[in-house]
C-alpha cells in the first residue's frame, strides 16, 4: 500500500490552479522536521505557489529559510525561481539537464523534480521526455502526462495516464 500523501490538500489546489488556496492550505500544513522528503516537497511547492503569485518578499524569506535547512536544494530551487520571476534560464540548467538525461536515477528527486518542471516550463518537450523516460514518480509522470498533452499526442499521454494508474490509483495527481 502507498504512503498516504500529506501534501494532498496542498497538491490538489496547486494543480488544479488555485495558487491562494493551495497557499492557505500549506500554511496549515505541518509537517514533522524528521520527515525531510515531504519537508522538501512542501518548500518546492511553495516556491512554485509564491512565483505564481508574485510574492517576492515572501519568496526570498523562503528562500533563506531552504538555505538553512536544505542547502543541498538552493540551487535548483534558484533556477526554479529566476525562471518563474525572470522568464529566463540560468546558463548552468542545460548542462544539468544534459547531465540528468545520462543518468535520471542517480538524480536526487528534489532536483529532478525541478529540471522537470522546468523543461515543461521552457517547452523543451525532448528533454521532459527522456528525463521522465522511466519513472514511477507520480509528480514527475503528471508532468510528462501535461507535455503529452500539450503536443497533442494524446495516445502516449494516455498511456502515461495507465501507468500512473498502475503507480497509485488514489493518489491525488492520478485523480486530477
Amino acid at each position: 500500500m502507498e504512503d498516504f500523501d500529506l501534501l494532498y490538500l496542498l497538491k490538489t489546489p496547486f494543480y488544479l490552479g488555485n495558487a491562494s488556496k493551495a497557499m492557505k492550505e500549506a500554511e496549515e500544513l505541518d509537517i514533522d522536521e524528521s520527515d525531510t522528503k515531504n519537508d522538501e516537497l512542501k518548500q518546492f511547492f511553495l516556491v512554485r505557489i509564491l512565483a505564481d503569485l508574485g510574492d517576492l518578499p515572501k519568496l526570498k524569506a523562503l528562500m533563506t529559510k531552504i538555505y538553512e535547512k536544505h542547502s543541498s536544494m538552493v540551487a535548483q530551487t534558484g533556477w526554479l525561481v529566476q525562471y518563474l520571476v525572470n522568464g529566463n534560464l540560468d546558463d548552468g540548467v542545460g548542462e544539468e539537464i544534459q547531465k540528468a538525461i545520462q543518468s535520471p536515477s542517480t538524480y536526487p528527486i528534489t532536483q529532478l523534480t525541478v529540471l522537470v518542471y522546468l523543461t515543461y516550463l521552457t517547452q523543451d518537450f525532448d528533454s521532459l521526455f527522456h528525463l521522465t523516460n522511466s519513472t514511477k514518480n507520480l509528480e514527475l509522470l503528471s508532468v510528462k502526462f501535461c507535455g503529452f498533452l500539450q503536443i497533442f499526442r494524446y495516445d502516449l499521454a494516455k498511456e502515461t495516464l495507465n501507468k500512473m494508474k498502475q503507480v497509485g490509483e488514489d493518489n491525488c495527481l492520478t485523480s486530477l
